[in-house]
């Protein structure tokens, strides 16, 4: 019966064959999440940056307005009436 040990070894290399394809899978699936977690930090610090840069920029525009002392309002001329 050497068919037998044909089938036999056929279907031992069907499972190692399928043990590999899923250690494949799972790192491919693993440095995929690592990939997602750099982009999202790299994300985030883009995104705290901008903050940062928004509000020193508004920190700016705030000390220019107090440096103009008007407060931003104009007061209208009016005339007098004799």
């Amino acid at each position: 019966m050497p068919w037998l040990h044909l089938i036999f070894d056929a279907y031992e290399d069907y499972k190692a064959q399928r043990a590999r394809e899923a250690r494949e899978l799972e790192e491919r699936i693993a440095a995929e999440a690592l990939e997602q977690a750099a982009r999202e930090a790299a994300a985030r610090e883009v995104a705290a940056a901008i903050e940062a840069a928004n509000a020193e920029a508004e920190a700016e525009i705030a000390s220019e307005d107090d440096a103009n002392g008007d407060g931003g309002k104009k007061k209208k001329k009016r005339k007098h009436k004799d």
